[in-house]
């Protein structure tokens, strides 16, 4: 599903990705939307966001992480 994600916003023009699920961020995501020139924001949600968590999504290439 996420890889079709970048796929339709590459289609579509988009700039970004918004992502609700930080446990599906892979760096071959990440990577896959900065070659099509798109960016990558991802959720975190309040129960989840622990500065691990932010660590790793910022260490695999995320671009904007929202909370």
């Amino acid at each position: 599903w996420e890889q079709t994600g970048v796929r339709a916003a590459q289609d579509l023009g988009c700039d970004y990705l918004f992502f609700m699920e930080p446990a599906r961020m892979t760096k071959e995501l990440v990577d896959q939307a900065h070659e099509a020139k798109i960016d990558v924001y991802v959720y975190i949600r309040p129960k989840d966001n622990t500065s691990e968590l932010r660590d790793k999504l910022l260490a695999l290439g995320v671009d904007k992480l929202l909370y």
